[in-house]
């Protein structure tokens, strides 16, 4: 342990020394990078918006991360190592492929559940095999409950069907077909205020629109988006909405620009009566003034400008009222618009017919639809660890699926209706049904830990030891994860002090053939009457129990071995030729 210890204090020694030899310490990056690739760096992860490199898509809380993010890197030293693989990222990559490295861990999610919800849930929680055999091992009716924005996955619904598990589904929309006779399907939207109602009821004693059962053995929370609709679509009621619309504008134009001169540079005028341009369309400018060739390109800018006017209609008629003669008026909080407080909603009404529905000694599964490192995550996950004895943060291996999720067992019903504070009950159902989780209140700053209770959750299962999933194993799974998305889009980012594979060597001449077996000398039978060694039974017994290296005699000399065998077959027929002689002598 010393060497260890003072190998790390020298560590720390050199990057000190990197640190105040570094001409630009204020740009990300190593020192030994060049000037470019550290600015380019700086502008990549400063345009996402967070220090993480990626755009906080889910609830738009970019200076909230860095609060977390600041707390979580001196708690987790894991986070610096995920941090680097994402600076070697934008140091390498061009730009079309940054994006996509950006994209994809939204985008590719319940890629894997069968997997996921069995080999990795069982490699983290000992107890959670038992939990999927409980039907069968039991042989009573077990029912899960699904509720969120998003149906549950065919994978998903065949790998718990196949176990013994009935369903209850509940979101805007259906399950896919397979499992009718298995699944029960209820259309509520937590995200919709009009559905609130129904929401409230399926809490109530009663049941509302699903009485039965009172109580599911598993419940599942799946709160999801599109990340790709998210970041088209523009809200009014943002702060940036204007600049926004105005960069897309100025984008619109310059796509026109480019898209103007590649025509005039390549062709001929297609016309409608020409006999290889009949395909296309006549000329037809917009109001933008752009020029459309095919029948699709007209259709999807008519779209755009529709829901252009669409949404600055919507936006005149729904603008705040102005204030007459205020001074110094301003905005509290950091969610103004509805499309955060909708996802918010989603969330809350999930989570709190998922908490109480679920049966003593229960287990509870959330799909995190956010960053890895994220203050709301943090404030869920040390909510719920006073309610069940065991509960983790858990990521698959690998860049196929990059899903995160929550996973609580052993769910304490009766500490989550104990009315007394400071257990743990109390403070969460207060919280579900405050009048600040309202439309127009709930704000994310009220989803988030103060500074020390942030920092005691992320140092939960730091030291290593427990069955507790700890913050610095998922840290470590998503930089894997980054190093692995970073291949898949053809970069090659190595760990510190790790060389790279050599080249394949190709076979040469001598390698290319492999060597003939050598042939076996002749064994004589057991009845010869020669005289020689070779047929002698001793030496065949000698040869059946020598060593490998014997028999690998050189082919020569055991091309000689038969040679040997005649000349010493000869010396008894000379023998017997003398004793004639002397007989006849005698006579």
């Amino acid at each position: 342990m010393p060497p260890k210890a003072v190998a790390g204090e020298d560590q720390e020694e050199d990057i000190e020394e990197k640190k105040k030899k570094d001409p630009n310490p204020n740009l990300p990056g190593d020192p030994s990078w060049t000037y470019d690739e550290r600015v380019q760096v700086r502008n990549r992860i400063r345009d996402s918006g967070t220090p993480l490199g990626f755009c906080d898509y889910a609830f738009d809380a970019s200076s909230m991360i860095q609060d977390s993010y600041d707390i979580a890197l001196d708690k987790c030293a894991s986070v610096q190592e995920m941090m680097d693989i994402v600076l070697q990222a934008a140091r390498k990559m061009r730009d079309e492929d940054w994006e996509r490295y950006q994209e994809i861990p939204f985008k590719n999610v319940h890629m894997d559940d069968q997997v996921v919800h069995g080999t990795c849930f069982a490699q983290k929680e000992p107890t959670w095999k038992a939990v999927l055999q409980k039907p069968k091992k039991t042989k009573s009716v077990c029912c899960f409950l699904h509720i969120g924005t998003e149906a549950p996955s065919s994978n998903f619904l065949d790998f718990m069907t196949k176990l013994g598990w009935l369903g209850v589904c509940i979101g805007p929309n259906a399950p896919p077909p397979g499992n009718e006779d298995l699944i029960q399907y209820t259309r509520i939207n937590p995200a919709d205020w009009k559905d609130q109602s129904r929401i409230d009821d399926l809490t109530s004693p009663s049941g509302g629109l699903v009485p039965k059962p009172a109580h599911f053995s598993l419940t599942y929370v799946n709160v999801t988006f599109n990340a790709q609709e998210d970041t088209q679509f523009l809200d009014p009621w943002d702060d940036d909405y204007d600049q926004k619309k105005e960069e897309r504008r100025k984008k619109k134009e310059k796509e026109e620009k480019l898209a103007a001169g590649e025509a005039d540079a390549g062709s001929r005028p297609m016309t409608r009566g020409s006999e290889k341009g009949s395909d296309f369309l006549s000329s037809r400018p917009t109001s933008s003034g752009y020029t459309v060739q095919s029948e699709e390109d007209m259709q999807y800018h008519e779209v755009n400008e529709e829901m252009m006017n669409s949404q600055s209609v919507f936006r005149d008629q729904n603008a705040p009222p102005r204030t007459v003669g205020a001074a110094g008026y301003g905005k509290i909080g950091m969610t103004r618009g509805e499309r955060i407080r909708q996802r918010l909603r989603a969330l809350r009404n999930s989570l709190c017919v998922a908490v109480n529905r679920l049966a003593n000694e229960g287990s509870l599964i959330i799909f995190w639809p956010g960053l890895p490192l994220h203050p709301v995550l943090f404030f869920i996950v040390a909510s719920l660890r006073r309610m069940f004895t065991r509960v983790h943060v858990i990521s698959p291996e690998g860049s196929k699926t990059f899903d995160i999720y929550i996973l609580g067992v052993g769910f304490k019903r009766d500490i989550a209706e104990n009315e007394m504070p400071g257990i743990g009950g109390l403070e969460l159902k207060s919280f579900f049904n405050n009048n600040f989780r309202t439309d127009t209140l709930d704000d994310i700053l009220y989803w988030t830990l103060t500074p020390p209770e942030e920092e005691e959750e992320a140092g939960v299962g730091a030291a290593g030891r427990g069955l507790v999933a700890s913050w610095t194993d998922l840290f470590k799974t998503w930089a894997e994860k980054f190093r692995a998305l970073a291949m898949d889009l053809g970069i090659v980012i190595l760990a510190d002090g790790q060389q790279p594979p050599p080249p394949p060597r190709l076979p040469g001449k001598a390698e290319g053939k492999a060597k003939a077996s050598p042939k076996k000398a002749p064994v004589k039978k057991k009845g010869s009457d020669s005289g020689s060694p070779e047929g002698s039974k001793e030496p065949a017994e000698e040869g059946a129990d020598s060593k490998p290296k014997e028999a690998e005699a050189a082919p020569a000399e055991k091309e000689e071995a038969p040679k040997e065998v005649k000349e010493a077959s000869k010396v008894p027929k000379e023998k017997d030729k003398e004793k004639d002689k002397e007989k006849e002598k005698e006579k």
